[in-house]
């Protein structure tokens, strides 16, 4: 395990600076002006808003909600379960560090809320990187306090990352108006955000559901299989 933590941390450092990186030679280049841009001599190209609300939605619309779930209820079910949640979840915070990096060097209005909760982001995500790497082994004294911290901060840059996708929808639409098909994200989102709550609730109720289909279930037996439940999605 020890071994698996180094080689994440240096994979994730490699990561970062490739997205870094690559974001520095982007704005070091001159992009071509965008016709659809709105008529703003200071405003950046809208192929860095594109690039920065790509970025942050694969971040914080796919590849977070996806390393929790398989966190919690991959255990025991599926092999490397907990290597391939902190695949996933080192992916992630490259890509929401590279969104970051294109707003920073590309973004003039920093002072909004969006751009507030985004710099809160990144601190956040990088902190529970750090809580991943220092992962206590089950039955440790401070394992309950790692688990708990460990659960807030990656259940609270979900929701504020979804909630600040939208706020940034608003800004980019507010924008570039004529585009009428930026009106459909909202849509999008909003169903991608519902499927994932249904899923969600889902495997959190699939054991209960597939405990109908047996008879002759006892209390003790009950208890035991919710038990082992517990055990498998909570490791």
């Amino acid at each position: 395990m020890e071994v698996f933590c180094n080689i994440s941390m240096l994979f994730h450092i490699v990561l970062i600076f490739l997205v870094i990186s690559s974001a520095a030679s982007q704005d070091a280049s001159s992009p071509q002006p965008d016709s659809t841009a709105a008529p703003t001599s200071d405003m950046p190209s809208i192929n860095y808003y594109k690039a920065h609300g790509f970025l942050l939605w694969i971040a914080f619309g796919v590849l977070f909600p996806m390393g929790i779930l398989l966190s919690r209820y991959g255990q025991g079910r599926l092999p490397h379960s907990h290597h391939v949640h902190a695949s996933i979840q080192m992916l992630a915070v490259a890509c929401g560090t590279a969104g970051i990096v294109i707003a920073l060097k590309n973004f003039n209005a920093l002072d909004s809320l969006h751009a507030k909760l985004g710099l809160a982001l990144g601190c956040l995500i990088w902190t529970q990187s750090i809580l991943g790497v220092i992962r206590p082994i089950r039955g440790a004294c401070w394992r309950p306090q790692w688990y708990f911290l460990h659960w807030l901060f990656g259940t609270t840059a979900v929701v504020l990352g979804w909630y600040n996708i939208f706020q940034g929808l608003n800004l980019f639409v507010s924008d570039w108006p004529d585009d009428g098909s930026q009106r459909a994200l909202y849509i999008i989102f909003s169903v991608q955000v519902a499927l994932i709550a249904f899923a969600y609730l889902l495997l959190e109720r699939w054991h209960h559901l597939k405990l109908q289909a047996i008879k002759d279930l006892n209390n003790t037996q009950l208890t035991t299989l919710a038990k082992d439940h517990r055990g498998e999605t909570n490791a």
